[in-house]
């Protein structure tokens, strides 16, 4: 692991400990990790095994999964962590952005299935053109009393609308990357340029057939 990948790593854990209200005792307990080794992270690269890696984003999880249940305001709340995401700078900005992409992506298939148009749909229900704009280029999240009232007239359910597809693509490769081994990130980085390359040239090549 990187040392920048490791400052963000305890960044992120200081700024979920302050959301949650927990502490190093706490985390030690109920995850069974040496309350030293969580003590040391900030000195440390390499001072957490992957497994207790994942033991800790789980038990953050079961907070935010809490916290979901319990805040109406859809602005408010994060997604549920995955391995890689405990690695980012700015952790906050990034679930949020995350959350705006999802609930966009979701949208746009809703609207595609429903057979209507954003702008269709914003005139026949009288939500303001500018309103559906920002939903779909990821701007804003709607409050919950929209978004109920949003997924009724798209026929589909809130759920729908914020869930990630755990089978995507992008998913799917982010795993890859998360569980390989960093002596082997290199070969990995590398087979898959050539791999990204050769596609693009077979579609090229399509393209002037």
């Amino acid at each position: 692991m990187l040392k920048s990948q490791m400052r963000d790593f305890y960044n992120n854990v200081i700024y979920l400990n302050e959301r949650y209200n927990v502490d190093y005792n706490e985390i030690s307990k109920f995850t069974h990790i040496n309350i030293n080794k969580l003590r040391k992270m900030s000195e440390t690269v390499n001072e957490l095994s992957k497994e207790e890696i994942s033991s800790l984003i789980d038990y953050y999880n079961f907070f935010i999964n809490k916290e979901k249940n319990s805040i109406g305001n859809v602005q408010e709340q994060i997604l549920p962590l995955n391995y890689d995401e405990i690695f980012y700078p700015n952790i906050d900005k990034f679930l949020t952005e995350r959350r705006l992409r999802i609930f966009s992506r979701n949208l746009c298939n809703a609207f595609k299935i429903k057979g209507v148009s954003p702008r269709a749909f914003s005139i026949e229900y009288k939500f303001s053109a500018k309103t559906i704009y920002d939903f779909i280029h990821c701007q804003r999240m709607p409050p919950m009393k929209s978004l109920i009232r949003i997924a009724a007239l798209l026929d589909t359910n809130i759920d729908s609308l914020l869930s990630e597809d755990k089978n995507s693509c992008n998913n799917r490769i982010m795993k890859i990357v998360a569980d390989c081994p960093y002596d082997k990130m290199q070969e990995l980085v590398t087979f898959t340029e050539k791999m990204a390359n050769a596609f693009s040239e077979d579609f090229q090549l399509q393209l002037w057939k």
